[in-house]
């Protein structure tokens, strides 16, 4: 799936269709690491990066250390942050997390219906996670 803000050129458009097909045939590309040993030296390190269906099933690194995407969190420009202004918690989540795991690993479908089982009715409020004044 392609994320788009408002406003898009078409060759803005086409750009990102091929920057998503580009992604989708490098599955190697979007590993994750441990935390602890993304602090050594690549040489050091003594644990590979794994895929997010084997980070899952892991839980923690072996290490101690907790799993984030090897090339860190993806960055959005103003206008797709913008255009998550009127989705759902759902629907931000899906986004997001399509931006760092692989569509060959878990495929956007399956993540949907992932994060709607994760999400969906399991929280008293339906913003899941509202902002509260302390004052």
């Amino acid at each position: 799936r392609v994320f788009c803000e408002a406003g898009i050129t078409a060759e803005m458009m086409a750009n990102k269709v091929l920057s998503e097909i580009k992604r989708y045939q490098d599955s190697e590309s979007e590993t994750f690491v441990s935390t602890r040993s993304m602090l050594l030296d690549k040489y050091e390190q003594n644990y590979p990066a794994k895929h997010f269906s084997d980070v899952v099933i892991e839980g923690l690194a072996s290490d101690g250390g907790l799993f984030v995407p090897e090339k860190m969190l993806p960055k959005l420009s103003p206008g797709e942050w913008k255009s998550l202004l009127g989705a759902s918690y759902i629907e931000r989540a899906q986004i997001l997390l399509e931006k760092c795991i692989h569509p060959a690993d878990v495929p956007a479908v399956n993540l949907g219906e992932m994060v709607e089982v994760a999400y969906g009715n399991n929280f008293a409020c339906a913003k899941v996670a509202p902002l509260r004044h302390l004052m």
